[in-house]
């Protein structure tokens, strides 16, 4: 489409530049006003819990078919790199109250 046929027709095309006024048009958002309860509107403590749970489990398996689950091989290679972490960490941590407790036990006597 070219610029001509894009005027013609009414609708502006975004051109990448910041700083020109007319370089987009924008149509502003009606208000939308949300209803009292008691014109037909929800309150919060009117909703049957059961419902309530019901919705929230469909929400949790609709939520959960989203993941995606790592393979038999990430499962591995995750389970390998947190266990050698650990094993760091608690290496470290040893060393550390190893070393610090000869050096009171040097200063201290």
């Amino acid at each position: 489409m070219s610029d001509e046929q894009d005027m013609a027709s009414g609708g502006a095309r975004p051109t990448g530049k910041r700083g020109r006024a007319d370089a987009v048009t924008t149509v502003p958002r009606p208000k939308v006003r949300k209803r009292p309860a008691s014109e037909g509107g929800e309150s919060r403590g009117s909703r049957n819990p059961f419902s309530l749970m019901l919705r929230f489990l469909r929400e949790v398996v609709a939520e959960m078919k989203k993941v995606i689950w790592p393979t038999k091989q990430e499962w591995f290679t995750y389970t390998v790199v947190v266990l050698v972490f650990i094993v760091a960490l608690i290496g470290l941590t040893t060393g550390l109250d190893i070393g610090f407790g000869k050096a009171v036990s040097v200063v201290f006597g």
